[in-house]
Formats: structure tokens, C-alpha cells, sequence
């Protein structure tokens, strides 16, 4: 685990420190989903070689954006290709009820800099059930913490809602942006995720913001 990297010691320096050791431990506290612990622990090495390549003007505006989600106000978010796939992969059917078992997502990243890396990655995902071409009933939505290369800030998800609105399976997740730990927190921001999905299992609508 690294060492204190909180809010008022933070530099360029101590963070290349945090890429470069980060752990279990590291992720657990940041708040990323168990099932993707592994993931983000490999991908800090990738996320250091990026943030080495940034110039030293850039690499302090990125490390002082961390405190509040909207000064990383640029996005990246999955492709309309890659989610369709996701989706028809987890297709099932029952004989009994000749219902279909769908399920759709979007995976959403904020960064400080158009062209620097993603600091947070978020999943939200919406599992349904469709006959024909009528979706019938959501039964079961996720909402993870994929990554958060941030040490100051706890990523909670604390918002979670999945339904069905004009024959489309609707799921919304929201994660607190949280300075410091458990109640002695300061959360100074939110980090929301939705998706839609059609009869079809193909992804209609997502969207990502922070507020």
C-alpha cells in the first residue's frame, strides 16, 4: 500500500509514487468493484507511462484536478461496436416462458485533458427480459467502479435505479466523490452513469456526467 498520498501532500512526485506502487489495497480504497481489482492493479503501469509522457505543466494541472470530478471535464465512452456485442453475448432463452434474457452496458471515464489518461472509470449495466419485440421487465442492474487512479478520492456508489420506459430497459447509477474516508468524508461531487436497451439487446441511449 502507499504511503500518505491525502489531499494536502499531493505532487507530481508522490503520484508517480502512488501509479508505481499501487496495490490491493490501493484499489480497495478508492473504491473499485472487487472484480476488477486485478485489472486496475496492471493497468497502473500503463497509467504511469502515460502520465510520464505528459509535459511538467500538464502533469501538475492533472494532479490538481484530482479534488473535484468536474475539473476532469472531458469523457471517453465505449463505443456503440464494442457494446453491441457485450450485449448479444448474454443472450438465454426458456423454453417454458420463450422469454429472452438481454443485457446491455456503458462504460464511462472522466480525465482532466482531452488527449491525457482517464483518472476514473465507471460500468453501468441493465439486465432484461424481452418476448418478441416488447421488453418486459428489467430484472437486475450493476453499478461498478472499473478504475480510480486517484489517491485523495473514495469512489461510493451511492444511486442506483433500473426500469422499463417505451419498450426499453433503463438503468442509472451514481457514485459519490468522496475526500477522505467513511464519515470523516467531504464529498464535493457525483459521478453518474445510464444506459438503454432494446428489445433486441442492442444499446440505444447512454449517457455520462459529473455534478
Amino acid at each position: 500500500m502507499n504511503a500518505d498520498t491525502n489531499s494536502t501532500n499531493l505532487t507530481v512526485a508522490s503520484y508517480k509514487d502512488y501509479l508505481k506502487n499501487y496495490d490491493t489495497q490501493d484499489a480497495e480504497k478508492a473504491g473499485v468493484q472487487s472484480q476488477y481489482i486485478s485489472s486496475a492493479v496492471s493497468g497502473a503501469a500503463t497509467e504511469l507511462n502515460n502520465f510520464n509522457k505528459m509535459s511538467p505543466d500538464s502533469q501538475k494541472k492533472f494532479v490538481n484536478s484530482m479534488s473535484n470530478p468536474k475539473q476532469q471535464n472531458y469523457t471517453e465512452s465505449d463505443s456503440n461496436d464494442t457494446l453491441s456485442t457485450v450485449a448479444t453475448m448474454s443472450l438465454l432463452r426458456s423454453s417454458a416462458s420463450s422469454s429472452t434474457s438481454r443485457s446491455t452496458q456503458y462504460t464511462y471515464s472522466r480525465k482532466p485533458g482531452k488527449y491525457w489518461p482517464a483518472i476514473t472509470t465507471v460500468r453501468i449495466k441493465v439486465n432484461y427480459k424481452t418476448k418478441g419485440k416488447k421488453v418486459l421487465k428489467t430484472t437486475s442492474s450493476d453499478a461498478y467502479v472499473v478504475k480510480n487512479y486517484n489517491p485523495m478520492v473514495s469512489l461510493n456508489k451511492d444511486g442506483q435505479k433500473r426500469y422499463v420506459t417505451n419498450n426499453q430497459a433503463y438503468a442509472w447509477g451514481r457514485w459519490s466523490y468522496t475526500i477522505g474516508i467513511g464519515k470523516y468524508g467531504i464529498t464535493t461531487g457525483h459521478i453518474n452513469a445510464s444506459v438503454k436497451g432494446n428489445y433486441k439487446g442492442t444499446r440505444t441511449f447512454y449517457h455520462g456526467w459529473a455534478n
